[in-house]
């Protein structure tokens, strides 16, 4: 058996990882130096370990299957604004593309629960030594999922899960590239496995364009 991918699960669906692998060459084509990170997104009360504060109002959560378009398209703007921002303090600031997969997959309860990989320039944002809640990124992940929820801030917690080592430098001149590299395909495989994936209308699956 090809130990390149994650089987630990059970069988993967090729066709997802024909999609991350594209999607991280586009990257890397665009941005020799691609930073990858990976992360789950999930809905209020899909996990036991979620805290739900007794008077946060659960009514008004916009958690339809839209949710996960409006995160993207909340992130995409939200790292546009910060680019921008940067850039007028005098200080070079490079242009980044948005490349991301996700797949969504029922959980305890039979709650749904998105796996996501981001890709950005590694010249815009880096991963540093800092404790990922002072992580720039990770903040403006965070914010925008809250923000896709229609939900505050710091309402709820764990609703953006960050794994332990989830950021993946990718260099292309680097000797190290293809160690990297295969450990990314390996940990992102795991999003492909055909387990936890819903049988009903809605898409498992998404990708940027291009």
């Amino acid at each position: 058996m090809n130990n390149r991918y994650n089987y630990n699960h059970g069988p993967l669906i090729p066709g997802y990882l024909n999609i991350i692998e594209r999607c991280i060459y586009q990257s890397l084509a665009q941005h020799p130096r691609t930073l990858a990170i990976r992360f789950d997104l999930r809905f209020p009360g899909s996990h036991t370990s979620d805290y739900i504060a007794e008077d946060a109002p659960t009514y008004f959560i916009n958690n339809d299957h839209r949710a996960i378009t409006r995160f993207i398209e909340s992130l995409k703007a939200k790292i546009r604004h910060d680019i921008k921002s940067r850039g007028k303090t005098g200080y070079r600031v490079h242009p980044s593309s948005v490349r991301y997969v996700w797949v969504r997959e029922h959980g305890e309860g039979n709650k749904h629960h998105y796996h996501t990989l981001l890709l950005i320039n590694n010249d815009t944002y880096t991963f540093g030594h800092n404790a990922i809640n002072q992580n720039r990124l990770v903040r403006m992940i965070r914010e925008a999922w809250c923000s896709a929820l229609g939900i505050m801030q710091d309402t709820f917690e764990s609703l953006v899960y960050i794994p332990q080592n989830p950021f993946y430098p990718l260099n292309k001149n680097n000797e190290n590239f293809q160690q990297m590299y295969d450990a990314l395909i390996y940990r992102t495989s795991y999003m492909c496995k055909a387990k936890g994936k819903p049988s009903d209308d809605y898409r498992n699956i998404g990708h940027s364009a291009n």
